[in-house]
């Protein structure tokens, strides 16, 4: 039987299916306002709006250290209810702790570098994402694959806040009413999971001891250092940008990036439909994932390529429709950001799809801060000489030295375990 054959008959293509439409709502729903925000708040509001998110993030990626990944992997393999409570009350306490840790710094950072006033306001307003993350129950959703009820949630979440933005966000004076209409959706979203996986799949809340707390930050530290390498990837040229040239640039550059971040938004269902089954039935091997998945990689890769070449033909037309006439004259900056997107595809395919489902999350956590630091690097004179010009050429050429990296990787691993096959 072909592997596409088993995937039909199995959960995965009915857990796809909500998937997508979780992805919907979640992400590619709430853009739609960005058309309305950009016109409504202005340019240089939606710089200040995007600023803060963008610092805010590095704050949520702390609170969720990488324990989404390492629950999926866990939660789909747990054998009894006890063993699901021990996991889901470890993450759980371990999130707390590191949502108190992040306030204290997000505080003492904004004094530091003095953020500006409007913009630390956004931070304060925006907190509700990172205090949400903290009972964020999506990987439980993903490791039993019972998306359904989660979507469902989603949907009404979603829904509120979208028709909240339109109805009640009608000049520049509503910057924070837009932050906390942004924000409290995500922060309802994540309670109300919570209190569905209490009820639902009567997981509770157990005291776990200081030894289970140790393991947790243990086990999730690979996967954190990925996923803050991911989030330097995504967002250290915004932040550069910050610190190098004006609100107008950067609620530029935010809202172009959106054109590819949609794409890859697309993509991550497929990515975490694919990984929790990568894990389950051919997580002990590189070699098995290759060979079964080589097709499937290559049509995702193919796809990304086909609408990458119609976004940058039509990007004039596409940015007039969507922001409108002024973003037009920066329609150039579509093309490297559409090609950084090829290649964060491709590399979510050979880190997370490969590497990690096969247990080397060392190799990618590795890989990946080789990457970071030259995007670090690439990105500071690039930012400050071609200002958001700069920041997207970086940001490719350090995806594409990341592709290389995790290909050399895989090809290591690959023949180590054809060399130890041969040897058994």
């Amino acid at each position: 039987m072909s592997i596409f054959a088993k995937i039909r008959r199995s959960n995965i293509v009915k857990n796809g299916i909500w998937l997508y439409i979780l992805q919907i709502f979640n992400t590619i729903i709430p853009l739609l306002t960005i058309p309305y925000i950009t016109r409504v708040l202005g340019i240089a509001n939606y710089g200040i709006f995007s600023s803060a998110l963008n610092l805010i993030g590095y704050f949520q990626l702390i609170v969720e250290y990488g324990f989404n990944m390492l629950g999926i992997r866990k939660i789909s393999m747990a054998k009894s209810k006890e063993e699901k409570d021990k996991i889901y009350s470890t993450i759980l306490t371990c999130k707390i702790i590191l949502t108190l840790f992040s306030f204290s710094i997000m505080i003492f950072v904004s004094l530091i570098i003095k953020i500006p006033v409007a913009q630390f306001i956004c931070m304060v307003i925006l907190f509700f994402i990172v205090l949400g993350s903290v009972f964020k129950q999506t990987w439980v959703f993903q490791g039993l694959q019972k998306m359904k009820y989660i979507t469902l949630i989603n949907v009404f979440t979603r829904t509120i806040s979208v028709s909240s933005i339109f109805i009640l966000v009608k000049s520049p004076n509503d910057l924070y009413l837009y932050a906390f209409l942004y924000s409290i959706s995500f922060f309802l979203f994540d309670i109300i999971s919570t209190f569905f996986v209490h009820l639902k799949f009567n997981i509770k809340f157990i005291r776990v001891s200081k030894l289970y707390i140790f393991s947790g930050f243990k086990e999730g530290w690979y996967l954190f250092l990925t996923s803050t390498m991911s989030k330097i990837f995504t967002s250290i040229g915004l932040t550069v940008l910050q610190f190098t040239s004006n609100e107008i640039e950067v609620g530029v550059y935010s809202a172009l990036q959106k054109i590819p971040n949609v794409l890859i938004l697309m993509y991550i269902p497929v990515s975490q439909v694919l990984y929790p089954y990568i894990s389950k039935n051919y997580g002990n091997s590189i070699s098995k994932i290759i060979d079964k998945f080589r097709k499937i990689f290559i049509l995702i890769v193919a796809f990304s390529i086909f609408i990458s070449l119609i976004i940058v033909v039509f990007s004039k037309n596409l940015l007039n429709l969507v922001f409108g006439n002024d973003l037009v004259e920066y329609s150039n900056l579509i093309i490297p950001l559409q090609l950084w997107m090829i290649f964060s595809i491709v590399n979510n395919i050979l880190g997370t799809q490969i590497l990690v489902a096969s247990g080397h999350s060392r190799e990618y956590s590795l890989s990946s801060i080789i990457g970071s630091i030259s995007i670090i690097i690439i990105s500071i004179p690039l930012g400050i000489i071609l200002k958001m010009y700069g920041i997207a050429i970086a940001t490719l050429i350090a995806e594409f030295i990341l592709t290389i990296i995790l290909l050399f990787n895989i090809i290591n691993l690959r023949n180590i375990e054809k060399y130890e096959r041969k040897i058994i």
